[in-house]
């Protein structure tokens, strides 16, 4: 993004002028929603990475306007940044800091002050696996945006590139990989919204490494890849309530492609902070999961960011999630999870076992709820809906057993979906949020039970024809 990474101040025919320190005067009030720290430092990195376009012809006049323009913005983010939301939008703001000592002149203390803040940040923001801690990848993809040109513009300075930097891009581009799904987009989890596939493939052409990550638990997603079948599943812990206000009530949730087209999905996130299906998107519901009696397996908690953004609680609970896969001696993939997010209202644990075949064409899955202690019983009678959100370019009609639907993909490829026990396989409206032109209308597949004393459904997913 960054064009031409040489100080602003130093073109010719302008005289280099130095702003001083932002970080050590209150700059003048400003208020409204242009001047929230996470806007701010979007506008000045792109005022910055235009700089080149928009200063080429310009007069001393506007130069200067220009640069007071820039110089009061930098000033009120650099007093303003620690008031930027937790998680990216604070890391934003220190990377702001950071650009401005970079691309413009006589600005080197702006380095010596933020840099450092900005390094720490970023390290406690990205785990070792490379995910960030909020538990969603879509934001990694813009972060790469722009720590790849900030690199450059490094050298451009003759400067050494930090190696936390380095070591944070590399850590990246595999977890990425990792969240790929067979038509090129990351997973919906955990507040994933419109496809971005153009900007991951441009990042990760950057990936010369192209090192993998295997699947285990400690990466919180399990994910299994068999013939031309892609699936992911959610066994991880939610993130800690700083940094859950984008996240999912969507534990064991499963995604599934073949041969690049989506076939069970989430419903993902819709675009903008304020929409009205925000709420309702982060249930458990809207997830390829079980839930039970319409809640959800975690809680919206109120927090500072509630009053201004009412979907912007964080979210709390299941304590306790667990996960494990297995490749098999058949070639096969084991995947099992479990989650204890109803254990305090309905003395149940979820317990879900999927098993996808080595042609990746069989998906055997089982769904259970249980006491977590065999000598107990559950006292009452719960009823429950084991979900499955179809991707909206597929079609799906009843199949000739009342337990079957027939699910066709515009491949040609055809799939069954069937259960076994006394569950009752049911057509819903869906609704598919993660689309740039707005939500789409779409089906999912529920199978409806209840649980007496604990209950066991057994389903499986099979290609029925190829494409």
């Amino acid at each position: 993004r960054v064009r031409d990474p040489s100080p602003l101040a130093a073109r010719r025919g302008h005289p280099r002028r130095s702003h001083g320190d932002p970080g050590k005067h209150e700059p003048r009030r400003q208020g409204g929603r242009a001047f929230e720290p996470a806007i701010l430092a979007r506008r000045i990195i792109s005022w910055l990475c235009s700089a080149g376009i928009v200063l080429d012809d310009a007069d001393a006049k506007a130069y200067s306007a220009f640069l007071r323009s820039f110089g009061m913005q930098l000033a009120y983010l650099a007093a303003s940044y620690r008031r930027s939301a937790p998680g990216l939008p604070r890391l934003n703001a220190l990377m702001a800091l950071v650009y401005a000592g970079l691309c413009m002149a006589d600005q080197e203390r702006l380095l010596e002050l933020y840099e450092p803040l900005f390094l720490a940040e970023l390290e406690r923001q990205i785990t070792p696996t490379g995910a960030h801690v909020t538990r969603s990848s879509h934001g990694l993809v813009d972060l790469l945006l722009d720590l790849l040109p900030m690199t450059q513009c490094y050298v451009a300075r003759n400067r050494p590139v930090p190696e936390r930097i380095q070591i944070v891009v590399q850590r990246i581009f595999p977890w990425l990989r990792y969240m790929r799904m067979g038509d090129g987009q990351l997973a919906r989890f955990h507040g994933a919204g419109a496809p971005m596939s153009v900007n991951l493939a441009t990042v990760l052409a950057y990936d010369d490494v192209m090192r993998k990550l295997e699947p285990s638990p400690q990466l919180g997603y399990l994910r299994g890849e068999a013939g031309r079948t892609i699936l992911i599943l959610d066994a991880g812990a939610p993130p800690v309530l700083e940094h859950s206000s984008e996240a999912h009530a969507g534990s064991l949730a499963f995604e599934m492609s073949s041969a690049g087209q989506l076939i069970i999905i989430n419903c993902g996130a819709p675009a903008g902070k304020g929409h009205a299906m925000r709420r309702l998107a982060r249930s458990t519901g809207a997830h390829s999961t079980l839930a039970i009696d319409g809640a959800s397996s975690a809680r919206l908690v109120a927090g500072s960011q509630a009053a201004a953004d009412p979907g912007a609680e964080g979210l709390s609970g299941p304590a306790k999630v667990t996960g494990r896969w297995a490749r098999l001696t058949d070639g096969g993939i084991d995947f099992e999870a479990s989650h204890d997010g109803y254990f305090g209202r309905f003395g149940v644990v979820h317990t879900r076992a999927l098993r996808l075949s080595r042609d990746g064409v069989t998906l055997d899955g089982c769904d259970r709820l249980e006491h977590p202690d065999p000598t107990s019983r559950i006292m009452g009678d719960i009823p429950f809906g084991i979900h499955f959100h179809l991707h909206p370019d597929v079609e799906v009609r009843r199949g000739d057993d009342p337990g079957a639907a027939e699910l066709l993909l515009l491949s040609g490829e055809t799939w069954r979906l069937m259960v076994r026990g006394t569950a009752t396989l049911v057509f819903e409206d869906s609704m598919y949020l993660s689309e740039t032109t707005g939500p789409r209308r779409s089906l999912q597949i529920v199978l409806r039970g209840r649980c007496l004393d604990k209950a066991e459904i057994h389903w499986r997913l099979e290609q029925t024809a190829a494409g």
